[in-house]
């Protein structure tokens, strides 16, 4: 029903294509429009897959799940294949080095202000 709504809605702002992607029962549904056609309308899909005429992507049904290839035939690589090679530990790791930098750039910076400060106070006291 989410779907419906949403397919309503793009069709309405004009969306040339629009794709329904289910991926609990490895499927999914097209919905596009030509030049000459005003409304979106469900694609025949051959081969259980389509190429996008817009972002000139396919998506393929294949025997375990749906892929979505580049305009070169490469697939984009899975939420499994970024994982690792960009584990969450690699992340984690990232966000440390980033907080330990800060930290090192904020007291290179106080330690600046005291020596500033300093200077001024012996520049007082002369």
């Amino acid at each position: 029903m989410e779907m419906l709504r949403k397919l309503k809605f793009y069709d309405h702002h004009k969306v040339k294509e629009f794709i329904i992607i289910d991926p609990y029962n490895n499927d999914f549904i097209v919905y596009a429009k030509d030049e000459e056609e005003d409304e979106l309308q469900q694609i025949e899909l051959k081969d259980a897959k389509w190429k996008s005429s817009l972002m000139n992507i396919t998506i393929a049904r294949e025997e375990k799940d749906i892929k979505f290839y580049f305009p070169d035939g490469k697939p984009f690589r899975s939420p499994e294949e970024w994982n690792q090679m960009f584990g969450k530990e690699s992340v984690a790791n990232a966000i440390l080095e980033k907080e330990k930098e800060q930290e090192r750039l904020a007291k290179e910076k106080a330690l600046e202000e005291v020596a500033r400060l300093k200077e001024a106070l012996e520049q007082l006291s002369s």
